[in-house]
């Protein structure tokens, strides 16, 4: 390679003489001394650009790659096609309902991860088909006792949202940022599977 760029340097020098030669302006020394500085200076490295993050959630990629027109793939699985564009597209973020609707058919973890990490496996769920039942009797609850205040500092967690989610207060079932937020410490599958809770 870098044979080749030192010919095209030559040539083109030796093009630029000839050329001196043919018109008769002397301007050679200026030409000369310009070009012997630029053919004997180090190589610069070409600058890296940094990589263009083409990454996309699993749960759009699964969609696009399904076949089928993001209209056809809402109707058959029963959703509202307007707000599932949106989803798929980026414009919105789905709401725990459209994950829990889909959770047979995109685990709800595709949705909060990218292509960029390790693709999470497909699980099978059952229990109750009402979501707001799952919702508040859901695994991932079971997970939150070691998350502490400091836990949420050191993390960059809201531990006000955590607090209602270990509280179950009015409400207090997970959103989609905070089941992102969540994910690498629990499992985002886990607040769409039904474990009863003792009171």
């Amino acid at each position: 390679m870098q044979q080749i760029s030192a010919n095209i340097k030559k040539n083109l020098y030796d093009k630029l003489l000839k050329k001196e030669q043919e018109t008769g302006v002397s301007q050679s020394k200026i030409i000369e001394a310009a070009l012997m500085q630029y053919l004997t200076q180090e190589p610069v490295a070409e600058a890296t650009k940094p990589a263009e993050d083409k990454s996309e959630l699993y749960a759009v990629q699964f969609v696009k790659n399904s076949g089928r027109s993001i209209r056809s793939f809402a109707l058959e699985n029963g959703l509202e096609y307007i707000s599932f564009f949106r989803n798929i597209t980026g414009m919105t973020k789905p709401t725990y309902e459209t994950m829990f609707r889909l959770r047979n058919v995109i685990p709800p973890s595709w949705w909060v991860t990218s292509t960029a990490e390790a693709k999470p496996e497909q699980k099978h769920f059952t229990g109750p088909d009402d979501f707001r039942i799952v919702r508040e009797h859901s695994a991932g609850h079971n997970h939150l006792e070691p998350l502490t205040y400091s836990w949420c500092a050191e993390n960059g967690i809201n531990y006000d949202q955590l607090y209602n989610l270990k509280t179950r207060k009015a409400f207090s079932f997970p959103s989609y940022s905070m089941i992102r937020a969540l994910r690498h410490w629990i499992d985002p599958d886990l607040w769409f599977i039904y474990e009863k809770r003792e009171k």
